[in-house]
């Protein structure tokens, strides 16, 4: 009697492991088809996206990120916001960039990357002998200039090729042109051209918050770096926004940049 007992409370328990698996499944498809249809309004979207962030990161969502990025019938946030939530739950350190490329699927967004080698100011990310820091934006427009997408790849290949040229002079001369070789070749590996940075692995991420940015609410920074989330600055309340889509953009935010 005990042992038919214990075989119905296991049946019984893997029965509905099993529908809250597929209720789960569910939830995260209707709120993916909510977030890829143009009509739902961007107040909306964020809270689907942190409906999003309290489950797992699956292939599906990061196919669909792309989508959204890579399509003109989205308007300009909601675009940036898929890029950098796809950045965000799926590109991390220890990818090569031709993974990065191929979860990217062929980013029309992507504008010029820059090498990063002599500082003008503060960047979320530390720079490390040996290695290359890049950074890009998406093309969409932001009132906030500094949404760059920073990464530090394995290599220092500009290095290398000034170090092949021992007059100073030339060596002056060839900067910008070899910098330009280098940062062309960077891009076509995001892009999943042929390009020598295809199999680097990347050993550093840093990236703007995803969260519509606006004069009255600055940028904030995360940096994940060896699984570290480093946040710069804190945002301004501001009397101009309503009290409940703060707390939605600060639960957002939370979750963003949970550990």
């Amino acid at each position: 009697m005990s042992n038919n007992l214990l075989i119905s409370c296991i049946f019984l328990s893997l029965f509905f492991q099993g529908v809250l698996a597929v209720c789960s499944e569910t939830k995260e498809s209707n709120t993916l088809q909510r977030i890829a249809d143009p009509n739902t309004v961007e107040s909306d979207v964020l809270a689907l996206v942190e409906q999003l962030l309290a489950a797992p990161p699956t292939e599906d969502e990061s196919q669909l990120l792309a989508q959204i990025a890579n399509s003109d019938k989205y308007s300009d946030a909601r675009r940036r916001l898929a890029v950098y939530v796809l950045f965000k739950r799926h590109v991390h350190s220890g990818m090569e960039l031709r993974e990065v490329a191929s979860l990217l699927g062929n980013p029309i967004w992507l504008k010029k990357v820059y090498i990063i080698r002599e500082l003008g100011g503060r960047i979320p990310i530390s720079m490390v002998s040996g290695e290359t820091v890049f950074v890009f934006s998406p093309k969409f427009s932001s009132p906030d200039k500094s949404t760059g997408m920073y990464l530090r790849v394995q290599g220092d290949p500009l290095k290398d090729l000034l170090d092949k040229i021992r007059d100073p002079h030339v060596r002056s001369s060839s900067y910008n042109t070899l910098k330009g070789k280098v940062e062309e070749s960077f891009c076509n590996a995001l892009l999943g051209k042929e390009s020598e940075f295809a199999t680097r692995k990347i050993t550093a991420i840093a990236s703007p918050t995803p969260i519509p940015i606006t004069r009255e609410r600055p940028l904030r920074v995360n940096t994940i770096e060896e699984n570290t989330h480093i946040i710069t600055d804190q945002p301004h309340e501001t009397k101009t926004s309503p009290p409940s889509k703060r707390r939605l953009l600060s639960r957002l935010k939370a979750r963003l940049f949970a550990n």
